[in-house]
């Protein structure tokens, strides 16, 4: 929801500028801002915040295995690859069906994107900005779910197996 926010507001923008400086501007360069752009800043988010995450969680993880036993921190890191392969075999047909849908999505964005710079003269005039508007929030909400659905399911088999993995360690620790 949050790409479909800043993608909204960049087209927002757009379409309430003047007419003359509308016409100075490149469209190509404003779908590509409302598009690519936008993409690109939320996956970097999503995967600072991961790696922030991971590192943390890694360094824990290491530390906790070494106290426990150095054979057994292989013998679960085998165990927890083999997990981690079998989960991502599993996940992997949903995200190529989103990448298919994601593309489909872009393209119909894009379509509507530029539909509303072809008409921006008439959009001013009839001063229609909010059924455009409306139109790329019908059409981008779909698109940013997908991506964040293939986000998800990106980095699910990783946060399952950490948990696993940390639940793994404390019962051991317990049993020790």
């Amino acid at each position: 929801e949050d790409g479909n926010e800043i993608g909204f507001k960049v087209y927002f923008k757009t379409l309430h500028q003047s007419y003359e400086k509308y016409i100075t501007r490149n469209s190509s360069g404003l779908v590509a801002a409302i598009n690519i752009y936008v993409s690109n800043v939320i996956s970097f988010l999503n995967l600072l915040l991961t790696f922030i995450s991971s590192i943390l969680l890694f360094l824990s993880v290491i530390i906790t295995l070494l106290i426990i036993d150095g054979k057994l921190a292989l013998s679960i890191g085998f165990i927890m690859g083999t997990a981690y392969l079998f989960i991502g075999y599993l996940v992997n047909a949903k995200l190529i069906s989103n990448s298919r849908n994601i593309n489909l999505q872009q393209i119909e964005s894009t379509k509507i994107i530029q539909e509303g710079f072809g008409a921006y003269r008439d959009i001013v005039l009839e001063n229609s900005q909010k059924f455009y508007l409306e139109r790329f929030r019908r059409a981008d909400f779909p698109l940013r779910k997908l991506i964040a659905q293939s986000n998800f399911l990106g980095a699910f088999p990783k946060f399952v197996l950490e948990a696993l993995g940390i639940s793994l360690i404390s019962l051991i620790g317990l049993i020790s």
